[in-house]
């Protein structure tokens, strides 16, 4: 029998989660003044040190605003935060992701698919676009043995592939930063209509761009928001 190891949180994790639950859930609200470190450290029974480290992880993510001579304050994290952020909102909904976050996914990745098809049509050689045929045949081989885990680990490789190909250093880092909330959102869409869907639509976005069909990928990329955001395929 296989089990995992279990792990604790920190200290400092524990103290990082506790506040942002706060206000993510709007009980600290956008420009509120918080206690101050040593208050906090008091408060919340750790030390002056867990406290530092716990607001510089907090300060990176967009929660939390530090200003010099005058304290701590709620800072607006949508305007302010980063996909850290996005993860921290994922953990407080219990790993899962909300219908106004799902939308701005797929309306995200609308544009930048777009944008990364454009280059790998444009700038990469036959060869290598075949190279990520492989990787659609290891997509079909994990659908037909019906394992959802291998599916959308390989979906998140084909896609960032393809974001590879498009000889921009950028995109593939922006879209490998998004795996996790990617990985939730196929997940949650094979789960409510199967794997037949997800499958044929990489298999023509693939085929379009071996064809270098710019209109026929913009096609797909499109289909594919829509059955994630309307109809009875919708996962919102």
């Amino acid at each position: 029998m296989a089990l995992n190891k279990i792990s604790t949180p920190s200290l400092k994790e524990v103290f990082v989660n506790e506040i942002e639950n706060r206000i993510i859930s709007g009980e600290f609200k956008l420009g509120d003044k918080l206690p101050t470190e040593r208050e906090l450290g008091e408060l919340m029974g750790v030390s002056l040190t867990i406290v530092k480290q716990g607001i510089s992880d907090l300060e990176n993510k967009g929660f939390i605003e530090v200003r010099p001579r005058r304290g701590l304050f709620v800072a607006d994290f949508v305007s302010k935060g980063s996909f850290e952020t996005l993860a921290s909102i994922m953990r407080y909904n219990g790993g899962k992701l909300g219908n106004k976050e799902i939308r701005s996914f797929c309306e995200t990745r609308r544009a930048l698919d777009k944008l990364a098809f454009d280059l790998v049509i444009e700038r990469a050689s036959d060869s290598e676009i075949n190279g990520v045929g492989q990787i659609v045949e290891n997509i079909k081989k994990a659908k037909d043995a019906e394992n959802i885990t291998e599916i959308c680990k390989f979906i998140i490789e084909f896609y960032h592939k393809l974001y590879i190909l498009s000889d921009n250093i950028i995109l593939p880092l922006f879209y490998y930063s998004t795996a996790v909330p990617q990985i939730e959102m196929y997940t949650k869409f094979i789960d409510k209509n199967g794997t037949d869907l997800v499958f044929d639509n990489i298999v023509k976005i693939y085929e379009s761009i071996l064809a270098r069909d710019k209109d026929a990928v913009y096609l797909y990329i499109y289909d594919a928001m829509k059955m994630s955001l309307e109809g009875d395929t919708a996962i919102i």
